[in-house]
């Protein structure tokens, strides 16, 4: 029976190249728009507003029907290599079968969901750049400030958005059309089954990398997290955030009959490592505490993942997201440990305001009220900056 090492190949080339097309396609509009600001009058009191806003959403529009073409183009390509994969493997044992095509409505509403996506996330740039242009008309920043802010929004948080959906969404197409395709088969030949098979990432998450080799029937879910978590495929829409951004995972099918009888090296690696993964799983959840202990720190860790779930779709605490793309181990600890400190200063305020404000006694009750809100403020967004650190170095350290 033939593998199915090039179709994942090929699967990874096809998300790596389109989000490589993304990149670029921002990086000339980021380009283009920079031109645009730099032939402005040197005196920002007379910037014609209202037409430099028209010209910049005309490139920003432009870009963004380009961007969600290229991802568009590309699901279709990754809703077809889903299944090839699958019908290669079956090939193989020489069934004889003729499969009907997969019912492409499903990969239809795909398909509007992510050209939709793709066109906002680089729409919403557009409120920043107002942002900033406001600022500079304003006089409270030069025009080559606003040309560097906005060259920052445009080349940093819109393109790691907008990549990220981009992966995210196509190996979803890839995984839900092997997923049918599977249960097509599965009509076909009696006991056929599906392996879960790790992302070759570098830092895989701890989850994934326990179930590497878990085989299923096809039409039964992979069992995550002790069972806590069902998903029928890698990238399964209906999963937590956690467990489907920019994950590399894929399923692939197993024939009764065929069984492999040759596992090279790099496959017992791969099995030692699976059970390392479940046995430090097993470690985390195992320390006994008392009841309400126990409920407490479910609680927390429900909350914390939570947390890290919407700064991975995009939501509060994504630009942290990409500065801990870019870093690794030592740095998210340190950022951990910097975040703890916040948190604790300003704890240690809300307990004695007097110790940092020395009239604190004769100040209003609206200034007392105003600072106290702050400070909680700032104990709490560093509370939640240090979960998505710890959700993050979770799923990333291997």
């Amino acid at each position: 029976m033939s593998g199915p090492r090039e179709g994942i190949s090929g699967r990874t080339r096809l998300i790596n190249d389109t989000a490589a097309e993304i990149a670029r396609l921002l990086g000339v509009a980021a380009d283009e728009i920079a031109q645009i600001l730099a032939a402005q009058p040197s005196d920002y009191q007379q910037w014609r507003l209202p037409l430099l806003q028209a010209e910049i959403r005309r490139v920003l529009g432009d870009t963004a029907g380009a961007a969600a073409l290229a991802a568009d183009a590309s699901q279709v390509a990754a809703w077809s290599a889903g299944a090839a994969l699958v019908d290669g493997v079956m090939a193989a044992p020489s069934l004889g079968a003729t499969l009907p095509a997969l019912n492409i409505r499903q990969m239809q509403a795909m398909r509007e969901f992510t050209t939709e996506k793709i066109k906002g996330a680089t729409l919403e740039a557009m409120g920043a750049i107002n942002d900033q242009l406001a600022l500079t008309m304003i006089g409270t920043q030069t025009p080559f400030d606003a040309v560097q802010a906005i060259t920052k929004t445009l080349g940093e948080s819109t393109r790691k958005r907008a990549t990220g959906i981009v992966r995210t969404e196509l190996a979803t197409a890839y995984s839900t059309a092997n997923q049918l395709r599977l249960a097509q088969w599965g009509q076909t030949v009696p006991g056929l089954q599906k392996r879960w098979v790790k992302s070759g990432k570098l830092h895989p998450r701890l989850e994934h990398v326990a179930i590497h080799n878990q085989v299923r029937d096809v039409d039964q879910p992979f069992d995550l997290e002790g069972g806590a978590v069902k998903m029928m495929h890698p990238h399964d829409p209906t999963a937590p955030a956690r467990h489907r951004i920019n994950c590399g995972c894929v399923s692939v099918p197993v024939v009764p009959g065929y069984v492999r009888t040759i596992i090279d090296t790099k496959e017992q690696e791969a099995v030692a490592e699976a059970e390392r993964a479940q046995a430090a799983l097993e470690r985390m959840r195992a320390p006994a505490a008392p009841a309400a202990r126990r409920s407490s720190v479910a609680a927390t860790l429900d909350e914390g993942r939570a947390i890290y779930g919407r700064a991975l779709a995009g939501g509060k605490h994504a630009g942290l997201i990409g500065v801990l793309q870019e870093q690794g181990p030592n740095q998210w600890r340190k950022a951990i440990a910097a975040q703890t400190r916040r948190m604790e200063a300003h704890q240690a305020k809300l307990a004695n305001p007097a110790a940092v404000v020395p009239d604190w006694a004769q100040r209003s009750p609206q200034y007392q009220q105003g600072l106290i809100r702050k400070w909680r403020s700032e104990v709490e967004d560093a509370r939640e900056q240090i979960m998505v650190v710890e959700g993050h170095r979770d799923a990333n350290e291997g």
